[in-house]
């Protein structure tokens, strides 16, 4: 995965969401979350409405902090070996459906990165009209 994303430059999201509209099989958490690197909990939660301990510093930024937490979920999840399978497997249920959640970081991936190619995934899946004269 990593290898197609530098070489043209597709987001993983985008990348797995290729993988699910042409049908490949979306692996059970089961086996695979017991290896991830965010600590066995299939997505990395930087609950963003808990106060950073460095809050009360009067150089503390609010903004910052929010761009730390976020870069360093994705370091996680770029090291991670089961990074698309996760991506994979919370891609296909939130294209069911399923709630996203704006404090994950999920396969590398903010929810805006995600809803992206949720909505790329939609308009591919659409049929024409022209095709269906």
């Amino acid at each position: 995965m990593r290898e197609r994303m530098k070489s043209d430059g597709v987001s993983p999201a985008r990348y797995v969401a290729e993988q699910l509209l042409r049908g490949e099989k979306v692996p059970d958490m089961s086996e695979w979350v017991a290896l991830a690197a965010c600590g066995s909990q299939g997505a990395f939660n930087f609950d963003l409405d808990i106060p950073s301990p460095d809050a009360s510093k009067p150089e503390y930024s609010r903004k910052a902090d929010i761009a730390w937490r976020v870069q360093f979920a994705k370091q996680v999840c770029g090291m991670c070996s089961v990074q698309q399978q996760c991506l994979a497997s919370w891609l296909d249920r939130t294209m069911r459906g399923e709630q996203d959640d704006d404090s994950l970081i999920v396969g590398g991936t903010t929810k805006r990165q995600r809803e992206a190619a949720r909505r790329w995934a939609g308009q591919v899946k659409k049929p024409k009209i022209s095709d269906n004269l």
